[in-house]
């Protein structure tokens, strides 16, 4: 298992920590825990995106019911793909010495662990695939979109769907309406609908057919970061 014992000397911020690793006829990994669970979870499962549900025996079916953090807002999301993208970035850079990226191979939803704070980390890296770095790139794009629009089953028509109507510049009418309604109105929601409408833009060109036409994953946390500044805090008088 020499791809397990190069990821583990791997330490970016956004990628799950592998404390162990066992060969053998029985192969193993120790990943550090992540009690938020995955990114299709929060997105798909979790009502309104939060877990505020209890089953009929008044037990939590979602860990915590007193825990109303939630992805149905612009901030977390934004969050959360900027965070995917850096650590993308990170394995495509390569362990030291190697002088060859380490491709993820099968970037989706259930992948993406989230942390105490929603902070996302990359699991199940290094695929032994023919994937290519471009190959990742796509597959971010194709999870931009699963989380800008709330949609789930993305396939290559789904795709090339999302694509026609970014492309027609209304993607706007494809983002998901409860980071919209989150927003409460006025110019805040302008804001937020301009600023996920240029993050679509991100996936619209992360899925280009043309491998050679798409952006690198160091590009993208570049866009990513400008797509949204962070307000000012007020300064206290």
């Amino acid at each position: 298992m020499k791809i397990s014992s190069a990821i583990c000397t791997l330490t970016g911020t956004f990628q799950i920590q592998i404390h162990s690793f066992i060969t053998g006829k029985e192969k193993l990994l120790l990943y550090e825990y992540m009690e938020k669970g995955d990114l299709h979870r929060w997105l798909h499962e979790l009502p309104a995106g939060r877990p505020d549900m209890e089953d009929d025996t008044g037990g939590d079916i979602w860990e915590v019911a007193e825990d109303k953090r939630s992805i149905s807002d612009w901030p977390t999301r934004h969050r959360i793909a900027l965070g995917i993208a850096r650590g993308l970035a990170f394995l495509h850079q390569g362990w030291a010495g190697s002088g060859r990226p380490v491709v993820h191979g099968h970037l989706v939803p259930t992948n993406i662990l989230l942390g105490e704070d929603l902070e996302p980390r990359i699991s199940d890296f290094g695929h032994p695939s023919d994937t290519t770095p471009e190959g990742d790139v796509y597959s971010f794009g194709v999870l931009v979109l699963e989380l800008i629009t709330g949609q789930a089953g993305w396939d290559e028509a789904s795709v090339s769907w999302a694509r026609g109507i970014i492309r027609d510049q209304k993607g706007l009418d494809i983002v998901d309406p409860r980071v919209r309604d989150e927003a409460g109105g006025g110019p805040e929601t302008s804001t937020v609908e301009r600023e996920m409408v240029e993050c679509l833009r991100v996936g619209y060109l992360c899925t280009a057919q043309s491998p050679e036409k798409r952006p690198t994953m160091q590009q993208v946390v570049g866009v990513l970061k400008d797509i949204r500044v962070a307000p000012a805090s007020s300064s206290s008088t």
